[in-house]
């Protein structure tokens, strides 16, 4: 799994109706505290990422909250939280898509003067030349 990739928020409708918070380290004081994911019922590794709703006391395991588990991240959050790779990837995308764009609009450029230089052939230039 890739951690830096999960949304710092997730909403799981089905389990729970608040969003929950991606931490990065136990919410509690007492270092020695047991937590249990309330989706699968395994102990949470308090020293891992893990997604936590403070007000419930609700927590779940970063793959027990996964894209299989329905998640849906507030799309909000996920607009501002944007990392590195992803801005990267964004960028080479729309810069592969403008340079699709532009070698489309050049192709038929091209084309199109094939075609009038195919017309001009056969029934000479359309275009009238005045010289004064």
């Amino acid at each position: 799994m890739h951690c830096a990739l999960f949304p710092q928020t997730v909403l799981l409708s089905k389990q729970h109706h608040h969003e929950l918070k991606l931490i990065f380290e136990s919410p509690f004081d007492n270092k020695n505290t047991v937590f249990v994911c309330d989706i699968c019922d395994d102990n949470v590794d308090l020293n891992r990422w893990f997604y936590y709703c403070a007000g419930c006391d609700f927590g779940v395991h970063l793959h027990c909250a996964s894209p299989e588990a329905d998640v849906f991240p507030n799309s909000q959050q996920r607009r501002n939280n944007i990392n590195a790779n992803s801005a990267v990837e964004m960028i080479n995308s729309v810069n592969d898509d403008h340079d699709r764009l532009v070698a489309a609009q050049i192709s038929a450029q091209i084309d199109a003067r094939g075609k009038q230089n195919i017309l001009d052939s056969i029934d000479g230039p359309s275009r009238r030349y005045y010289y004064y």
